[in-house]
């Protein structure tokens, strides 16, 4: 069900299959895994529904927000590799300062 009506879906298109197991497009998947990890929960869903005219329960944004964060969980524990700073410039620096206090030795 859309603002504009049902919408019938072929079985054969892509938009049939339920990506990951749940029954949301993509699009708005983002949008409420976004509203959930930005909100609680139950504000995610209240927000859903003001924004976008869509009731959808707080457990259900609860599930794609923890599906999703699983499954960047190894990405996001990887350190990325820092290149060696460089050194610092020997010899005098000059500075200016406008409108701050700057402590100089």
């Amino acid at each position: 069900m859309t603002r504009f009506g049902q919408i019938q879906i072929a079985n054969s298109e892509v938009f049939s299959a339920h990506p990951n197991g749940f029954g949301i497009s993509p699009y708005l998947q983002e949008k409420l895994i976004f509203l959930g990890q930005s909100e609680v929960y139950q504000q995610a869903a209240a927000l859903t529904e003001t924004l976008l005219g869509v009731p959808v329960g707080a457990s259900q944004i609860d599930r794609l927000t923890r599906f999703y964060g699983k499954a960047i969980a190894d990405d996001l524990d990887q350190v990325p590799a820092c290149p060696a700073p460089e050194a610092a410039p020997a010899g005098i620096v000059y500075a200016q300062a406008d409108g701050a206090m700057l402590l100089t030795n």
